[in-house]
């Protein structure tokens, strides 16, 4: 909640060491933190952590927007930022799987292309890739997503117009995947948006 002056967000997670700003523990499952539809996304911000999953399976997190947390965004125990291995089903949700985000634009559009790097089978298909504007390496600002049918199958679409979205070259970018039962992974590694270059019929390159 905020301060006394009531603009300066003092956050969770500043008495008890282990909390966040939600924290899921003692194996609690079927949670849904935010959600997959407009306005059901929440504010997460000045906490140690943001989502903080010790245990417990199906507890998704999808668009919300989490920034300004110290020690990570989205955390599963036995699980880092980069956890991409096979059969790692130990920790909370499984401990799912980052996926692979690449983000191009033209001179009009973004495009995303995203795709797993072997989930199975800690994974259950169809997957949702969200995709975010990145504060610090979270997603503060929920952006679009990808639906994957199958493993280290790339799909890319038009997530719509750099005007509506805000997103340039080098503009930096997270993604989360989320599987069919509710199980949410971390954040990426932050994505740099790189530049598709496109020329006019007369040669003239169009930014």
């Amino acid at each position: 909640g905020p301060a006394a002056d009531g603009v300066t967000l003092l956050g969770n997670g500043t008495l008890v060491p282990d909390t966040g700003g939600v924290v899921v523990r003692n194996f609690a499952s079927g949670n849904k933190i935010g959600g997959a539809f407009a306005g059901e996304g929440n504010v997460i911000a000045g906490n140690r952590v943001g989502v903080l999953l010790f245990s417990g399976t199906r507890n998704s997190v999808q668009g919300n927007s989490i920034s300004d947390n110290a020690q990570g965004g989205i955390v599963l125990t036995g699980s880092g930022v980069l956890d991409r291995g096979d059969a790692d089903e130990a920790g909370a949700n499984r401990e799912i799987n980052t996926p692979r985000l690449d983000v191009q634009v033209d001179s009009t559009n973004v495009w995303a292309t995203a795709r797993t790097d072997s989930f199975a089978p800690n994974v259950t298909f169809p997957v949702a890739v969200d995709i975010y504007k990145s504060v610090g390496g979270q997603g503060a600002q929920f952006i679009g997503r990808i639906g994957l049918n199958a493993p280290d199958t790339p799909v890319r679409v038009n997530l719509g117009t750099r005007a509506a979205l805000g997103i340039d070259p080098g503009s930096l970018l997270v993604a989360n995947a989320t599987d069919l039962f509710g199980n949410s992974s971390a954040f990426t590694a932050e994505t740099v948006a790189g530049r598709i270059l496109t020329v006019d019929s007369t040669g003239v390159e169009q930014d």
